[in-house]
């Protein structure tokens, strides 16, 4: 009784946060409020592989909303750095990044992905600073959300797999291994009509990369990580005049 009591009033405030939105913008965020501030917060992306879900909501809408796809980020290395098809920036977690998540968006149906670690910047850059060397690959997916015209509410993520690896100390793009990909059903979660599970047109997959352990810097002013691509998009900047 409790858990149908939970997806229904999850389900009631997530249409109450659309109708908000679509009447006052994302300005109402900002103002305070519980159930608000709640999805402020972002989800729990650090104690994901440990709780097997992150707990907590994104929103999208035409304004920024990066902040929430990492656990933690210095103002001027934001997340969107590490997907924006640049290697000369990057994204830096506060302190060490160990323990740090980012997640990124993992709608493309390649299974070859690309990273770039550390500051590739610069070979100077690259080598003063910490770069990350063991990591946790999170495949995250969910069938919780809600979408207007301009808007989506998404969240409580499931961790449908997970791997650990070491990546390689080089300042160049190195593959990525994927975790296996499947469904993991959440939808009695927010309060939906139990999904099938053999249609993922509704389900929504993200990929996140926690920092486990680090490669010290000569003279660290934080970790970093420059770039995450599909192989598409990899493809794409191997053809770009200049590249970096």
């Amino acid at each position: 009784m409790k858990k149908s009591f939970d997806a229904l009033t999850s389900a009631f405030m997530r249409s109450t946060l659309l109708c908000m939105i679509l009447f006052c913008g994302t300005a109402c965020f900002a103002q305070g409020g519980d159930p608000l501030h709640q999805l402020e917060s972002g989800p729990d992306w650090v104690n994901a592989s440990k709780n097997g879900y992150a707990s907590g909501w994104l929103y999208y809408s035409e304004l920024d909303m990066s902040d929430r796809l990492a656990t933690s980020t210095s103002p001027r290395f934001p997340v969107g750095n590490a997907s924006d098809g640049f290697v000369t920036t990057a994204w830096s977690p506060l302190n060490s990044g160990i323990g740090d998540v980012i997640v990124v968006d993992f709608e493309s149906k390649s299974s070859i992905w690309w990273i770039w670690n550390g500051y590739g910047k610069s070979s100077q850059l690259f080598l003063s600073n910490n770069r990350a060397r063991r990591v946790r690959i999170l495949l995250l997916g969910t069938y919780c959300s809600e979408c207007a015209p301009s808007l989506c509410v998404l969240g409580n993520f499931v961790v449908v797999n997970s791997i650990e690896t070491e990546l390689e100390d080089i300042n160049d793009f190195q593959m990525l291994p994927i975790p296996q990909k499947k469904i993991v059903n959440n939808s009695s979660d927010c309060g939906k009509v139990k999904a099938d599970t053999s249609d993922e047109r509704n389900y929504i997959y993200k990929l996140g990369i926690q920092i486990l352990t680090v490669y010290p810097g000569t003279d660290p002013k934080g970790t970093y990580l420059s770039e995450i691509m599909d192989h598409a998009s990899y493809t794409s900047w191997l053809k770009r005049p200049g590249k970096k």
